[in-house]
């Protein structure tokens, strides 16, 4: 009070003046720039309501039309989400500034009371943990090392096409295992069973339960009123406690039981070698590292791996699913992809890696499958660092920003008749230029510094996959009784991962000739 009295009165007004002015004029000066356009909402709930719970990536693009702006702005609970629906949005936030918009917005849903922020990788936020996370991704998942795992796709691939002959019907889950059994050989050397497989179960868990939660149109109080975590399970209407324990009791034999049967196998000496193998024995060779130090390093190899099986197998089965969908309605396609097939192969020997340069039409089925129904519609959700302003509009800190890579592979602009599935699309020009059409599909893989990691082996067993099946197999329309061709509906399923709803084909053999290639 003493230091206060020897203050001048016309200082202490002064330093009132400038303790308001502090307060208010950041506030002042958010009120005279403008958000994004988007829906009014209520009052404290936001646009809560005007949130659907399911395909939200179509009334995101909806409301980019409606107010004519490609970037659109809404509120839950005071919580900002802004959606952008152009490529040019996304390059010039997610990709131009990915500094300010690599973080994930705090979830004490997923992140806490599912523990996922603990060991996944997509749904960290910007830290540490991440850094040295996502390093270790790009160590084992960097093009030049991907190269390194194509003999375990080609031997996977070749048991994929045995199966499709001995029970074409159940094509759906053949795809969905061999999608799996890539990255479980890869990343753990372990060859799951084709039936009964308790990894393939504890994944469809995870996914069955990620699937139906984790969106934005799901919407947790606890989120929003961080204190409703304490309440008991039992009390009515709270089911967060619920499917955290539900979901936990999963997580954590995913995240732990496949790295110790590796860690015990290598033990043994009998560990196949694998993604998992290579970093254990890494870890062991370090001269004086503590038993804390490690724990730590087994504990990132563990979260690494545990994410990655997961985060590919799904998408990678959604794309192979979707061509096989697109081809079945498209049947020209299928045979200009066959022809292109055969002057290259000439009907002796199956396509492989070395080829891949000579079958451009391949590649153009991959992209139009990525384009035509992304495996993720509106990825994961950003989170900015700090305010930023873009277009005159501002988008303020914390804002939750999505990029909604639906409507960028909808672009009616870059693609005409954005519904139909056309591999046309990218054709190359004269000289073999590619078609700018490519830089939208890769909006599949995410943004900025979130982009998926595991890209270039994803790439690598939907090509190959394809390029083989079409090289033996025709996928045509079901028939009738009667013998009339049955055309499937194109439907996609909604969630986190989406795919083609389930829908029927015939998978034939070419020829005997191409029937042969499977013994070869």
């Amino acid at each position: 009070m003493q230091i206060l009295a020897a203050v001048p009165i016309v200082n202490m007004y002064t330093l009132a003046v400038l303790a308001v002015a502090a307060i208010f004029l950041p506030m002042l000066r958010r009120k005279r720039k403008k958000y994004p356009p988007g829906p009014a909402g209520l009052p404290i709930i936001g646009n809560m309501f005007d949130m659907p719970s399911q395909f939200q990536w179509i009334t995101f693009a909806n409301w980019s039309k409606d107010y004519g702006s490609p970037v659109v702005h809404a509120r839950i609970f005071g919580q900002s989400v802004v959606v952008l629906n152009s490529h040019q949005s996304v390059n010039d936030l997610l990709e131009k500034r990915s500094s300010l918009y690599s973080d994930r917005p705090r979830s004490i849903m997923f992140q806490e009371i599912m523990a996922l922020g603990t060991w996944s990788l997509p749904f960290m936020g910007y830290g540490p943990a991440w850094r040295i996370q996502r390093q270790m991704f790009h160590s084992s998942f960097h093009p030049n090392t991907v190269s390194s795992y194509r003999p375990v796709s080609t031997e996977c691939t070749r048991k994929f096409l045995r199966q499709l002959h001995e029970s074409p019907e159940k094509f759906r889950d053949h795809i969905h295992n061999h999608a799996g059994r890539i990255i479980m050989k890869i990343v753990y050397g372990y060859d799951i069973k084709d039936e009964g497989d308790h990894y393939v179960w504890l994944i469809d868990e995870h996914f069955r339960i990620i699937n139906e939660r984790c969106d934005i149109g799901s919407i947790f109080l606890v989120d929003y009123i961080p204190s409703l975590r304490y309440l008991p399970s039992w009390v009515p209407g709270f089911t967060f406690q619920n499917i955290g324990e539900e979901y936990r009791a999963v997580a954590d034999e995913l995240v732990d039981r496949p790295f110790e049967d590796v860690h015990a196998l290598l033990a043994a000496g009998t560990a196949i070698p694998s993604i998992v193998s290579q970093h254990i024995e890494h870890v062991q060779q370090v001269p004086n590292i503590t038993a804390a130090q490690q724990a730590e390093e087994y504990l990132q190899i563990k979260n690494m791996a545990a994410t990655a099986y997961p985060a590919g197998k799904d998408t990678t089965a959604s794309a192979i699913s979707a061509i096989f969908l697109g081809l079945v309605l498209n049947p020209g396609q299928l045979k200009r992809a066959q022809q292109e097939l055969d002057v290259v192969t000439r009907g002796v020997r199956l396509p492989g890696f070395e080829d891949r340069d000579a079958l451009h039409y391949i590649d153009c089925l991959v992209l139009e499958a990525l384009r035509w129904n992304p495996a993720s519609p509106t990825a994961f959700a950003h989170r900015l660092l700090q305010d930023d302003e873009y277009k005159g509009y501002l988008i303020p800190k914390g804002s939750l920003v999505l990029g909604n890579t639906w409507a960028l592979c909808r672009d009616e602009g870059m693609f005409p008749d954005p519904d139909n599935f056309n591999p046309d699309r990218y054709l190359r020009g004269p000289k073999g230029e590619r078609h700018p059409a490519e830089a939208y599909v890769a909006a599949a893989f995410g943004y900025g510094r979130r982009a998926c990691p595991g890209r270039s082996l994803a790439l690598d067993t939907i090509w190959l996959t394809i390029a083989q099946v079409l090289a033996i197999f025709d996928v045509l329309k079901d028939v009738d009784e009667r013998g009339a061709e049955l055309t499937p509906n194109v439907k996609f399923t909604h969630g986190l991962v989406s795919q083609p709803e389930t829908f029927a084909c015939r998978i034939v053999p070419r020829s005997e000739a191409a029937l042969l290639l499977l013994h070869n």
